[in-house]
């Protein structure tokens, strides 16, 4: 939405002026998604121009989940130029020198306001002096490029952070309070899960204490109390809750065929898991497993351990679908 040059919503905007660009594309932003990465990654490998992204090599935005590594993998294998500039905190948007876009919003859904619970951001339309004064702005910072080596490393970095103290708290509400105690909770040692469930998907089921059902190799599954899982339809690929695992796995076929379950499904899940709720919104979120780091061909197995980055990209998801502000 447009008012004279003050703008309120910047995703059909901003990408029909990158789809039409005539000059060199500069993009600076220090948040985006991967779906955003995406959706900029395919007009950059057909675009006729250069196309320039700066953003912040940030391994604390990397584990909240607002600085998507996939998504900057997507971009430089399109042909995008990374950047990294110490400190940064602008966002702006220029094609060419016939559009130019200064604003508060990230390159993120809520941030360009195509996601169900969008951000108020505010942003102005720039005038043709003001696209080449701005750019001019841009290009005299001091920039590094960024490679694919250095987003191995900034994945790394990631890894190694400091971890908070643990606390526990079993909530379903998606609060912003319950997404950050969320995300501090998976970063204090606990393993991370992605647990792949067949069928419909039920987001019903994982509202209050519950359980969910692991195949039978001949050892116990390694779930531990305390560990958090993103159950994930493998149906849909889309994930729709975030759980805390609270006992051991307990070997108990008799109970899922009492539940309803035939004899060869109890026989081929055996393995029970008790559940509490730490993020489960109304709606079913479509999250690729590249967006969070997860090959198809792992999940077949029913299970499979994710890393602080992949985990937190699906719980912001999760999170755009039922509101709450970015933070920045």
């Amino acid at each position: 939405m447009t008012q004279d040059r003050v703008v309120t919503a910047a995703d059909q905007l901003l990408f029909d002026a990158l789809e039409h660009a005539t000059g060199d594309v500069l993009l600076v932003s220090p948040y985006l998604s991967y779906r955003v990465c995406e959706r900029l990654a395919h007009l950059a490998s057909a675009a006729p121009v250069a196309w320039t992204l700066v953003t912040c090599r940030n391994a604390a935005a990397v584990n909240t989940g607002h600085l998507n590594v996939p998504g900057l993998r997507r971009l430089l294998g399109s042909g995008v130029n990374l950047e990294h500039v110490d400190q940064l905190h602008a966002k702006a948007y220029l094609a060419g020198d016939g559009f130019g876009l200064i604003g508060s919003a990230n390159l993120t859904e809520r941030g360009l306001g195509s996601a169900a619970q969008r951000n108020r951001e505010l942003g102005v339309q720039l005038s043709p002096a003001e696209i080449a004064d701005t750019r001019a702005i841009v290009l005299g910072w001091d920039r590094t490029p960024l490679t694919s080596a250095d987003l191995d490393q900034l994945e790394e970095e990631a890894r190694q952070l400091s971890k908070p103290p643990r606390t526990r708290k079993a909530t379903t509400k998606p609060t912003v309070s319950t997404v950050d105690r969320l995300i501090a909770d998976a970063r204090d040692g606990r393993e991370l899960w992605v647990k792949a469930e067949y069928g419909a998907s039920d987001p019903q089921h994982y509202q209050g204490p519950s359980r969910f059902a692991s195949p039978s190799p001949k050892r116990r599954p390694s779930f531990k109390p305390g560990d958090l899982a993103i159950i994930y339809s493998q149906g849909i690929h889309a994930c729709y809750a975030v759980v805390e695992v609270t006992d051991e796995p307990t070997y108990d076929p008799e109970f899922l065929h009492s539940e309803g379950a035939s004899a060869e499904d109890s026989a081929r899940w055996p393995w029970i898991s008790h559940t509490i709720p730490r993020l489960v919104p109304e709606s079913v979120v479509e999250v690729k497993p590249e967006e969070i780091g997860v090959s198809t061909r792992a999940l077949q197995n029913g299970h499979v351990r994710i890393d602080l980055a992949g985990f937190t990209a699906a719980v912001r998801a999760l999170e755009d679908a039922s509101g709450g502000a970015e933070t920045d």
